[in-house]
């Protein structure tokens, strides 16, 4: 209900009523606050990556207060007091169901302008729990049709409900956030499992499914409760939090295995539990062989105050904690979900960017949820935003776990990678994730390591993965095939619940192989690392170029036309600079060039070919570094980030040095990552293409594309062709052996173009 008291101020009222279902009763705002929320958001937020373009056209320049009065003339208004009231009217009755797009003359207030008014009008930063129905009506501006209710209350009574007022006032504005969050009847319907990702081996609060890195729970508590979540049964949520001794024990545990040297702390959010979280970090950095602490919270997304709040202590707390790790060689790494571009707020954006720019590694996991992000395009505009701000992209997880109440998520198989391919022809090649399944005994990537092999049943169907028996008994001598099988090449298919949806993915088995082992001479790594140069890296017929990436020689940048075509192709994010000698060498002309490509505002990331940098790192001293820091750009509005792309053949070429001047440039936000290729008798093994994986995962870098063919220097090494089991082989491998943050982005082949590599096709 609005009602509003008026002042002698023709502009401006004193007070508007405006009635927030949750709390009954009406609140008094003045629209002062008001006014100067909206002038704050203008001011900071006219970008690109935030706001849509023919709205910064229509809002023009200035300062917050000028664009503010351009758009209140814009939208027909005579007054500012009509033009908020009209605004808050429309807010007042905006709910899930009847998410309001808000437009007057022809021009849309935006998603994050409106869900800024928001804060204003239903404040606050905590979270609640819902427990009836009555108490989500309130919560959520809706009323429950009558023949719903009583089911509805068995929902909530069955799967908890929890959520932030950060949510809450998302989904007054999107139907995208509150399918994800709110409960539904359907969520009764009892097909599937229980739990459907359960390790291979527990101990107190450790699940540990791979050699190298177990899951370390340091609650099942969170601040708001995901629908779809793997753990939504409330005898998960109910679970006891665990106590400092508790930590200390599973501390110890990870002390006596060596072979661990990633842990990932997880829940519910850790966040959540202070005491335990910092007991963990605090014990797990004083073991040598740890080097990598990966915390998973997807309060980034839903529930911002959890870091920003306190005076940002746990943001603080992540930066400088980093550091000190990063003395020991060790990093932090932050795990969270996105799911669709609606989820993302400025808030999200500062806590992404500030976390990026100092050193800490913010990378993101997608479920695939039907109608939710399931046609490409939620997606491909999820990620180029969240890449733009520092974020590695790292899986899509096809389909949503098979778990009771989830059946809504669910799509088929083929559907999950045919998106997949959608972004690889939509995105530049570091914001494709990997499309990968979480079964019972692992994760697998679509079509390298792992496939459909036949259908098990009506409900359920067979999946090769990359692991073997032997693996798991390694580290959990009670290890028991449960709906799985050994295959005829020795590795384990697994039962898995889900509908394929396209029948010709039924690849069927593959034989085991016996190829001769690849034998690595030190003499044609040699002359590879000489011949390696932009030149050797084209594809035959021409430059390396895909609809959103462009690739430029610095040495012929004078012409402004080139300025003016990237700036005409709004598909365009990345710009690749190389020089025929090493880039770095000019760095006036290499600091002109990016300074001019960052006012170009579709442009969010610039990338610095380097071959030095494997081959001659000391070129890396404290002038470039803080020169390169200087021109990465990373910040909530128009960012430009910057990485450097260095090429790796071999993991001996890696050095204490490299691992300094990474460490270096990450704590000035700028990313190294490597791409590599396989060259015959140089590291087309699968032991070799490891060395690599390990190097980079040690080091911090990001291993981005392998290419398997189609690249000069190709032409001249591989005699012998490169065959599909050896592929199969080296991607089995690299699952098998290494962390999924070890992974290349890609397996690809070069036909004038990127493509994805597939067995299949």
């Amino acid at each position: 209900m609005l009602d509003i008291k008026t002042n002698n101020n023709a502009l401006l009222v004193q007070y508007i009523n405006f009635k927030f279902s949750y709390s009954g009763k009406q609140s008094h705002v003045s629209l002062m606050i008001i006014k100067s929320k909206v002038i704050e958001f203008l001011d900071k937020y006219s970008a690109s990556n935030i706001l849509d373009k023919n709205f910064l056209n229509v809002i023009g320049g200035g300062n917050g207060e000028q664009k503010l009065a351009t758009l209140i003339g814009a939208t027909g208004f005579q007054k500012g007091y009509d033009f908020f009231q009209s605004i808050i009217k429309s807010l007042e009755g905006s709910n899930h169901l009847n998410p309001i797009n808000i437009s007057f003359n022809g021009i849309n207030i935006p998603y994050l302008l409106c869900l800024s008014i928001l804060e204003v009008l239903v404040p606050g930063d905590g979270f609640i729990t819902i427990n009836n129905v009555g108490e989500l009506e309130e919560a959520c501006n809706f009323n429950v049709p009558l023949s719903e209710r009583d089911d509805l209350q068995k929902v909530i009574e069955t799967y908890p409900v929890r959520l932030s007022m950060h949510i809450i006032r998302q989904m007054r504005l999107s139907k995208h956030i509150a399918y994800q969050y709110l409960p539904f009847v359907d969520e009764l319907h009892n097909e599937g499992l229980k739990n459907t990702w359960v390790g291979q081996f527990h101990k107190g609060l450790l699940e540990q499914m791979y050699q190298n890195r177990p899951i370390f729970v340091l609650n099942m508590s969170c601040p708001v409760y995901c629908r779809f979540c793997f753990r939504k049964h409330k005898d998960c949520r109910n679970q006891k939090a665990p106590n400092v001794d508790d930590v200390s024990q599973a501390v110890d545990y990870i002390q006596n295995n060596h072979n661990i040297k990633e842990v990932v702390l997880t829940g519910g959010d850790p966040f959540m539990n202070p005491a335990t979280m910092k007991c963990a970090v605090n014990g797990l950095k004083k073991i040598p062989h740890v080097k990598t602490l990966r915390i998973a919270t997807r309060s980034i997304s839903y529930y911002p105050n959890l870091l920003l709040g306190d005076n940002r202590h746990w943001l603080d707390y992540l930066i400088k904690t980093n550091r000190d790790l990063n003395v020991l060689g060790k990093r932090i790494e932050i795990a969270t979900h996105f799911i669709h571009p609606d989820e993302i707020s400025v808030q999200s954006l500062d806590i992404i960017t500030q976390l990026v720019k100092n050193g800490v590694v913010v990378y993101v996991q997608t479920p695939f949820l039907n109608n939710c992000n399931d046609d490409g395009s939620q997606l491909k505009d999820l990620y180029s935003v969240l890449r733009g701000a520092g974020v590695e992209i790292h899986y899509v997880y096809i389909p949503c776990s098979p778990i009771q109440g989830n059946r809504v998520y669910s799509t088929t198989l083929s559907k999950g990678i045919a998106v997949g391919n959608y972004l690889r022809g939509n995105l530049t090649d570091r914001a494709v994730p990997h499309m990968c399944t979480a079964t019972s005994v692992g994760k697998i990537d679509w079509n390298t390591s792992g496939w459909v092999v036949e259908k098990a049943d009506e409900k359920h169907i067979w999946i090769r993965t990359s692991f073997t028996e032997d693996y798991f008994k390694q580290f959990s001598e009670d290890f028991k095939l449960e709906n799985a099988r050994i295959n005829e090449e020795g590795t384990i298919d697994v039962k898995y619940m889900a509908d394929v949806g396209n029948k010709n993915l039924f690849y069927g088995s593959r034989k085991k192989t016996n190829r001769s082992k690849s034998i690595s001479s030190l003499e044609k790594l040699k002359s590879a690392q000489k011949l390696l140069n932009n030149d050797a890296i084209k594809p035959m017929g021409g430059i390396m170029k895909s609809k959103t990436r462009v690739e430029l020689d610095i040495n012929c940048f004078d012409n402004d036309n080139i300025l003016d075509v990237i700036g005409q192709n709004r598909n365009v994010t990345d710009v690749v600079l190389f020089s025929r000698q090493e880039i770095l060498l000019d760095l006036i002309k290499l600091k002109s060039i990016v300074l001019k490509l960052h006012e170009i505002d579709h442009i969010n990331a610039i990338r610095l070919r380097s071959f030095s940098f494997a081959s001659n790192p000391g070129i890396y001293n404290d002038e470039v570094i803080q020169l390169l820091g200087y021109l990465n750009k990373l910040s909530v509005s128009n960012p430009k980030r910057l990485e450097v792309e260095s090429w790796f053949l071999h993991g001996s070429e890696f050095s204490k040095l490299h691992n300094r001047i990474i460490t270096d440039l990450r704590n000035l936000g700028v990313t190294v990552y490597v791409n590599s290729m396989l060259l015959n008798g140089v590291n087309n093994s699968s032991e070799d293409i490891l060395g690599i994986s390990y190097a980079c995962r040690e080091f911090g870098l990001e291993f981005n594309n392998l290419y398997i063919s189609g690249l000069n220097l190709q032409d001249q090494f591989n005699d012998v062709p490169v065959i599909d089991q050896d592929v199969i082989g080296i991607a089995s491998s690299l699952r098998r052996s290494g962390s999924g943050r070890e992974l290349p982005h890609y397996i690809a082949c070069l036909a004038g173009v990127e493509i994805n590599y597939s067995i299949f096709n």
